[in-house]
């Protein structure tokens, strides 16, 4: 049984891989700068109108027999409940608002442009002198 040869990689590729694992994570949005929502989520609030969308579909189902009234039709209306950012009520068996935030305090406001991801701006540099390479002297013998 024979073994391919290993490949080595060369110190300038594993230099530039990290490069452009960066870069495209930053192209394609995954920056960290660009979602920092989770520190500063805004208050959660309740649609009504999907949630009345959706038990319309739990009862429709209901109506046709997919659905038994019981434990499986209140876990519908649970998820009915979550899916449209209510709070459930066990004892009340019933969909609520959730509670508004008391004391919030609203995070720090960053301007991200359209999309979230920042752009970086490049300037052209002014012409001037030319810098003219220097390579060191030959140290002297002795």
């Amino acid at each position: 049984m024979a073994f391919p040869q290993h490949r080595t990689v060369s110190s300038a590729a594993r230099l530039v891989a990290p490069a452009i694992l960066l870069a495209a994570a930053a192209a394609l949005g995954g920056s960290a700068i660009g979602s920092p929502a989770v520190a500063c989520a805004e208050p959660r609030e309740w649609d009504i109108g999907s949630y009345d969308s959706c038990v319309d579909q739990v009862n429709g189902a209901v109506d046709r027999g997919i659905i038994q009234r019981g434990n499986d039709y209140v876990n519908y209306l649970k998820y009915c409940c979550s899916k449209s950012g209510g709070d459930w009520n066990d004892a009340t068996r019933e969909c609520q608002a959730p509670p508004a935030e008391q004391g919030a305090q609203p995070g720090p406001q960053i301007n991200l442009p359209p999309g979230g991801v920042p752009q970086a701006t490049l300037a052209p540099v002014a012409p001037g002198p030319a810098a003219t390479p220097t390579t060191p002297a030959p140290a002297s013998p002795g």
